[in-house]
């Protein structure tokens, strides 16, 4: 599942552990500072530290795991180092693992204007090795695949719930008019009348130069594997 985790208290957690929830997907927008530039209340106030007490009063209550997202961008890309220390010992690393995502425009404004350069490889480097010597998990480089949900359809993978309770394909049909595919309560609509609905996120956002971007993620997957290699993690 992945949730914002503003609303999972532990009696929910616990509710949907016994339905059979493993884990979920939590995301940060980079720091507590640029986070809560973003990802804010109705009212206008930040969610970080809501959302990282939330993760360890579940991890208490339950045995679920989590992937913590770091979305990254020109946005937080100097402020993301800060994040270890903000989340200290507030979440237990053994019970996480932690994946930084370079983040494009889906058609929201939220432009990345991060290019491919040496220092920014050497800042997801250096992201990875510090979130080990934290004691997290990282995502061990490989090929990549469709997202495993979307690529679906019909909805045996799961879907989007969005907060009144329709569902969508993906996160970047969600909410839009004409693109829900069922509701919670009803399930879902039949699929050959709403094939098109079934937008597929491809798991990836738009790049201006693709094989650019291959490229810089090979790098970084190179210097991970190697440090995993030298610290016996492998």
């Amino acid at each position: 599942m992945t949730t914002n985790g503003v609303l999972l208290t532990p009696d929910l957690a616990r509710r949907l552990e016994a339905a059979g929830l493993r884990g979920a997907q939590i995301t940060f927008d980079g720091s507590r500072e640029d986070h809560d530039r973003i990802r804010v209340t109705h009212a206008g106030g930040g969610t970080f530290d809501a959302i990282v007490r939330n993760v360890a009063r579940v991890t208490e209550a339950t045995g679920l795991r989590w992937n913590l997202r770091i979305n990254v961008s020109h946005h937080n890309f100097d402020r993301i180092g800060d994040l270890f220390d903000q989340l200290g010992t507030r979440v237990d690393p053994a019970r996480c693992t932690m994946t930084f995502a370079w983040v494009g425009d889906a058609g929201f404004g939220y432009g990345n204007e991060l290019r491919h350069a040496d220092e920014v490889c050497e800042g997801f480097v250096s992201w990875h090795i510090a979130a080990l010597e934290a004691g997290f998990e990282v995502v061990r480089p490989g090929m990549r695949t469709t997202c495993q949900i979307c690529s679906a359809p019909g909805g045996r993978t799961g879907a989007v719930v969005n907060a009144d309770g329709t569902l969508y394909s993906s996160w970047q049909s969600a909410g839009k008019d004409g693109f829900a595919v069922g509701t919670v309560d009803d399930g879902y609509l039949d699929v050959d009348r709403v094939r098109d609905r079934w937008v597929t996120c491809g798991y990836e956002y738009e790049q201006a130069d693709p094989e650019l971007t291959a490229g810089f993620q090979d790098r970084v997957d190179g210097r991970v594997l190697d440090h995993l290699y030298a610290s016996g993690r492998l």
